[in-house]
């Protein structure tokens, strides 16, 4: 039900929302640890993959906290990267699912260099 005057969320709106829902499932496995799964934040990144509006249908390239975005995917970069074992195979993200939607969603959300 909408109200007079109320608005849907942009898509930077929309951007920041679910980076903070991909955030919060970072904690959650942070916290639990032992036995938790990186599928909740898969999961959570493919929302904002799927919401992330293009960087061509942004005029400006502002709007969305282009910071906190970067700094999750590096956070999420870094705990990955602390799971490797000597000879260089990840206990997390072993089929390099997670990695790989982060590096799908900074093509959208970075403009293509003309």
């Amino acid at each position: 039900m909408s109200t007079a005057g109320s608005m849907p969320p942009d898509a930077d709106d929309t951007v920041d929302t679910l980076r903070e829902a991909a955030a919060t499932e970072l904690e959650r496995f942070r916290a639990k640890r032992e036995g938790a799964s990186l599928m909740p934040l898969n999961y959570a990144l493919g929302a904002l993959k799927k919401a992330a509006p293009p960087a061509t249908k942004r005029p400006d390239g502002t709007g969305w906290d282009a910071a906190a975005v970067e700094t999750l995917f590096n956070d999420i970069g870094d705990l990955i990267k602390a799971s490797e074992k000597g000879d260089g195979e990840r206990a997390l993200d072993r089929g390099g699912q997670v990695l790989r939607t982060i590096k799908e969603i900074r093509s959208l959300l970075r403009p293509s260099p003309d």
